[in-house]
């Protein structure tokens, strides 16, 4: 969802690309294709894109940042932007808040799909403290961390996390995985490398290589709905180290130039906004029987909510 204010010609196809994304994670939260008992596949599986496709376009420009000014400025206005929307999301999660305790796991870890903001601000501090590593160094440390990432996600839904009950509550599993170090910290450096090494430019058929990534999900996917032992989805699956940066790569060879960011401004005002609507939607029961409607209906006024948001933040630089 962060989007480069640093390069003056965009590409709207990864701008397109983000708007995908975003509905696709619209569809994770909203139980798109619950009633046709095709959600597993979907939310477990090709919508788990959504946000590595984000941390990688975020990686990709977040090498163009070369001074310790233009530094502050991306953690700033990433930071603002958790802030000024954990408070607005504040209206659902105080009155659920029973401890000091909460409140503190809220604030550093993020409410809802605010995870994802504050947690890549974690992982983009990291990535400013290693960047003059050598890229050997680096690149083991992604492979450390996505490996343990993997790790944990499978020892979680292989029922293999047992001993962690001491110390973390059983839907508080993801905690140990989808974070700033194993979650968003690779996809980050993938983008980051991809830019740094022009991978984008190699003469290769991205398209036999994203249709085989395609593949490589529909396999993974199936076996784990036929043996994981635990309840509940996969957000890090092994698939996703290929597809994404494959489709990344796949799209910025398609590109169609823009100097207008307002499509960019609809994919994160749409992942921002959803949730809201998902939650009211939820305390309400509005369209509980029929979630691949109520997916396409957030999406919708999201959409249109954006669009007041646009508006005001010509003004107010950090609400989108």
């Amino acid at each position: 969802m962060l989007i480069s204010n640093f390069i003056m010609k965009r590409n709207l196809s990864v701008d397109i690309l983000k708007l995908v994304m975003s509905f696709l994670i619209v569809g994770i939260h909203g139980g798109f294709l619950r009633e046709y008992h095709l959600n597993y596949p979907f939310s477990s599986g090709i919508a788990r894109i959504g946000v590595p496709v984000f941390l990688i376009i975020s990686g990709f420009y977040f090498y163009e940042i070369k001074s310790q000014a233009k530094f502050v400025n991306w953690v700033k206005r990433l930071f603002y932007l958790y802030i000024i929307w954990t408070m607005i999301y504040s209206i659902l999660w105080i009155p659920d808040l029973h401890s000091y305790k909460e409140l503190m796991k809220i604030m550093f870890y993020g409410s809802f799909h605010l995870w994802y903001l504050v947690n890549a601000l974690y992982a983009f501090i990291f990535i400013w403290i290693i960047r003059n590593l050598k890229f050997s160094k680096q690149l083991i440390l992604v492979i450390f961390c996505t490996i343990l990432g993997l790790l944990l996600q499978y020892g979680d839904s292989y029922n293999l996390m047992a001993l962690s009950e001491r110390f973390l509550r059983s839907d508080q599993y993801f905690l140990l995985y989808r974070n700033g170090l194993f979650f968003c910290f690779p996809f980050i450096m993938i983008g980051y490398f991809i830019n740094q090494f022009s991978l984008y430019t190699r003469k290769v058929n991205w398209l036999l290589l994203l249709t085989l990534s395609f593949f490589l999900m529909a396999f993974e996917v199936v076996f784990n709905y036929f043996f994981t032992h635990r309840e509940g989805g996969f957000e890090l699956l092994v698939s996703l180290y290929a597809i994404c940066p494959i489709l990344f790569i796949y799209t910025l060879n398609k590109p169609m130039y823009s100097t207008n960011k307002t499509v960019a401004l609809y994919a994160t005002g749409v992942y921002l906004t959803h949730g809201f609507l998902v939650s009211v939607c939820e305390n309400m029961g509005l369209l509980s029987n029929m979630p691949s409607v109520k997916t396409i209906a957030v999406f919708i006024v999201s959409m249109l909510i954006t669009y007041i948001l646009v508006g005001i933040n010509k003004k107010f630089k950090y609400i989108l």
